[in-house]
């Protein structure tokens, strides 16, 4: 069993060194890190120096949340795990505040005992959706300057906020699919917290590269990372292995659309910080949960720490 982590992460050293003690598992998991344009990656590469096999991206992108930037970030770290030639068993895709509730040999024994065509990656069909007001913002409405090159937070929601307001009031919508080389495709929409084979990610980084169409539609939504590698997937021989969510519900339950993540959304992501949460977390039957974050989530870091060992 050989398995790819690629993170993305952009925030808290400390947590980020923590994830990534807690996968290793020598001549068992590579890891892929982009770090943020936007920060500094020296501390990020110093922590985990003594490591092998921990490769930072070539490519950085200065990541904006809800922004196109986000897409390029999931295709650098492709880019860089198929530039090693590896025909990795799983690649799974986590954030830097993400930790792992199972321990490694669960882990491992989860995918080694499941279909290894499966694709731990969820999608739900947005044409078929009757449209509530967060479809029609996040898909239908064009977003414009997601992606400003300015770090001042209040600074690219004014002019982003303003952009949104205009279209919104505008007669221009985008359709929910997509013309790819003459054939529509509808878009489908997810987490971004996703396991797949090396198949499929091959798949999907020839499409992000090459497909142009994708680009065109996807850099003037609202979290296209939500999307754009869910529309690909679900559109191509891989969807038959793929978790494909009832197209008739209408609530954005992005819990359901992590398959191998446990978190919580309510306008924001919970962190996890009690023992109360802790139980949750273990119950949930995911292998990893976010958010962790250091200084807050000790107790639960412990009591998962132990729960791992006897795993173990």
């Amino acid at each position: 069993m050989k398995i790819a982590y690629l993170i993305i992460a952009h925030t808290d050293v400390a947590q980020f060194n923590r994830l990534i003690n807690a996968l290793y598992v020598e001549n068992v998991t590579d890891f892929y890190i982009h770090i943020d344009q936007k920060v500094d990656d020296t501390p990020f590469k110093s922590t985990v120096k003594n490591r092998r096999n921990i490769y930072f991206t070539t490519k950085r992108a200065f990541m904006q949340w809800a922004g196109y930037s986000m897409c390029k970030c999931q295709r650098y770290l492709l880019e860089e795990m198929l530039t090693k030639r590896i025909e990795y068993d799983r690649i799974i895709c986590l954030s830097g505040l993400d930790y792992p509730i199972a321990s490694n040999e669960e882990i491992i024994g989860f995918f080694s005992n499941q279909n290894n065509q499966k694709e731990y990656i969820a999608g739900q069909n947005q044409k078929e959706l009757i449209a509530p007001e967060w479809i029609h913002q996040k898909i239908e409405v064009y977003h414009f300057f997601r992606d400003l090159r300015i770090q001042n937070r209040k600074v690219r929601r004014i002019f982003s906020g303003a952009a949104r307001t205009i279209m919104t009031l505008l007669p221009f919508r985008k359709k929910r699919y997509i013309v790819v080389n003459g054939k529509q495709e509808d878009v489908y929409a997810g987490s971004c917290w996703w396991g797949i084979t090396y198949p499929c990610a091959c798949y999907v980084y020839d499409k992000m590269k090459n497909e142009k169409a994708y680009e065109n539609y996807f850099k003037y939504s609202f979290a296209p990372d939500e999307m754009m590698i869910q529309t690909i997937v679900f559109n191509s021989p891989f969807a038959k292995h793929a978790i494909l969510i009832d197209k008739k519900e209408e609530e954005n339950n992005l819990e359901a659309m992590a398959p191998l993540s446990y978190f919580v959304y309510r306008g924001a992501i919970k962190i996890w910080s009690t023992e109360e949460d802790y139980r949750t977390l273990v119950n949930s039957g995911k292998l990893f949960c976010r958010k962790i974050v250091s200084n807050q989530s000790e107790t639960v870091i412990s009591l998962i720490d132990t729960h791992r060992n006897e795993k173990k």
